[in-house]
């Protein structure tokens, strides 16, 4: 597949999920948590990330608001939400 072809096609994807990643950032904004204590907004995100067919493991590290989110397996592009 062409780069520009890729790019158009992750382009058109980001289109269609910005309302709603927009959304969780004005939320983060209106409810500051203090990190390693995002009892809300973690949650939120990882709901979020499930609903989008992200395959979910929470408690990531023993830590109760860490999780890894997944989707696909073997080569290919890598996405991370910090």
């Amino acid at each position: 597949m062409p780069i520009s072809h890729l790019a158009m096609t992750t382009s058109e994807a980001w289109m269609t999920i910005r309302p709603e990643n927009e959304q969780h950032f004005e939320q983060k904004w209106a409810n500051p948590e203090l990190p390693c204590m995002e009892y809300r907004s973690s949650p939120r995100l990882a709901e979020w990330l499930g609903r989008h067919g992200f395959e979910l493991e929470r408690l990531v590290g023993g830590i109760p608001t860490a999780f890894a989110a997944r989707l696909g397996a073997g080569a290919g592009p890598v996405i991370g939400f910090l």
